[in-house]
């Protein structure tokens, strides 16, 4: 049996990611029972993610689990007590093998404690890793940036109806508590919690851990010995929308896709709109998040701040020219962004930041988009597509061309002997 677990995310964080893991394991191992410990609403953001994508995975248990906020004050004991349950859920079963769709210090601590009792000391990991990577380069300082205004109360109030207004206060009381609870306590307990030390800990060949794209590896070798902590590459497993063909429009139409970015969308959208442009151009922001971007002209919003449904976004993106990646050049050089894949998976050349996640699949040789060393750059290169389409049209065509050839490079298809790797040891059979 094939245990997979995700103690961090709820709802839709990672679905894509994490559905994509759970189907590349079923493509590797065809004939294993495959059980899925995570929240009750990442469950079914999961389930919503295969099932648009088509994907039906058989002998798969679903065992939802509770979940707690990281800022919990007791998120160290329910975590201990959980991964307990699971490890000894795991035993009775006859099973030694668990992969971790995401992990933080604290549970990264826990397990390595567990693996101490002889209970669990044949234990073995796959422990796949996001953002938190980052902490191993030291922090990155921010460049300055022109603050985004904020909302105004009465424009926030007037998305919620009067019956829903102690509801919505109650969440604006809890979220600002938890805020000063993340800032000024919780580093008390998590500061002592180094990752690249928790790395080192009690490491033996029973810990793997996935990298989710090349340049992550060449990045951190120069912190740690990737080799000797068993880091593997495999390229963000994901699910691509089926390739249809991809018409011009009658001007040019830019999508934020996803989360974005408010504070580079606010830069570019105010350098834009002083430069007074007559000819016609769209920037529809597809996802929740509207700050950054509200009070602009030619800005298409798809939201009014409630989550869209992965049908509604992929719906909003059809017709779209092209994807704005706007994360700056010192993000994600220890992890990977979803946004390059969602680009690939709706065939959108992207335009975006000299970055060296993003570079990674937007080459010199085979280029899918435009990078841009600075914000006037960014800038000037949607003036240039905007005053001259019919050229970018032309450049377009040859963009999607090698999207079509990153998508047969970076299957998930192709992956599944990767994954079937990375969960796999020689001497498996001789440990039952």
């Amino acid at each position: 049996m094939i245990h997979i677990c995700d103690m961090l995310c709820t709802g839709v964080s990672h679905e894509k990611v994490n559905s994509g893991f759970v189907y590349g394991l079923r493509l590797a191992f065809p004939d294993e029972k495959i059980k899925l410990y995570a929240d009750k609403q990442h469950i079914d953001a999961i389930i919503s993610v295969l099932k648009n994508d088509g994907i039906t995975i058989n002998n798969l248990e679903y065992c939802p689990i509770h979940v707690s906020s990281e800022q919990s004050l007791f998120f160290y004991l329910k975590c201990y007590f959980l991964i307990r349950n699971i490890f000894r859920q795991m035993l009775r079963s006859g099973d030694s093998k668990i992969f971790f769709l995401s992990f933080n210090n604290i549970i990264l601590q826990i397990i390595k404690k567990l693996k101490c009792n002889s209970l669990f000391s044949r234990f073995r990991f796959v422990l796949v890793l996001h953002g938190s990577f980052e902490e191993i380069a030291g922090a990155v300082s921010a460049p300055k940036m022109l603050a985004v205004p904020s909302i105004s109360l009465t424009k926030r109030l007037k998305r919620y109806s009067l019956r829903s207004f102690p509801e919505t206060a109650m969440k604006l009381i809890t979220r600002r508590l938890l805020e000063i609870y993340h800032n000024r306590i919780a580093p008390l307990f998590s500061k002592p919690l180094v990752l690249k030390d928790l790395l080192h800990l009690n490491h033996s060949s029973d810990f793997r851990y996935i990298a989710l794209s090349t340049h992550v590896v060449d990045n951190a070798r120069k912190y740690i010995d990737v080799e000797k902590l068993n880091i593997h590459v495999i390229t963000m497993p994901t699910v691509f929308h089926p390739a249809y063909k991809v018409e011009g429009n009658q001007y040019p139409k830019f999508a934020i896709f996803g989360y974005g970015n408010s504070t580079m969308s606010f830069q570019i959208l105010t350098r834009l709109s002083k430069l007074n442009l007559t000819d016609p151009y769209e920037i529809r922001n597809i996802g929740m998040n509207n700050l950054g971007v509200e009070g602009f002209s030619n800005v298409t919003m798809t939201s009014n701040g409630n989550r869209l449904s992965r049908s509604e976004m992929e719906s909003h993106a059809r017709d779209i020219d092209m994807f704005l990646i706007l994360h700056p050049s010192n993000t994600y050089k220890l992890c990977c962004s979803a946004s390059i894949f969602e680009a690939l998976s709706y065939q959108k050349p992207i335009l975006h930041f000299d970055n060296d996640c993003f570079n990674t699949y937007n080459t010199r040789d085979m280029p899918i988009g435009l990078r841009a060393s600075s914000i006037e750059e960014f800038v000037d290169n949607m003036v240039n597509i905007i005053k001259n389409y019919d050229v970018f049209l032309s450049d377009r065509h040859d963009f999607i061309r090698n999207i079509s050839e990153l998508r047969d490079d970076y299957s998930i298809e192709r992956s599944k002997e990767d994954i079937a790797s990375v969960f796999s040891w020689s001497d498996e059979s001789k440990r039952v």
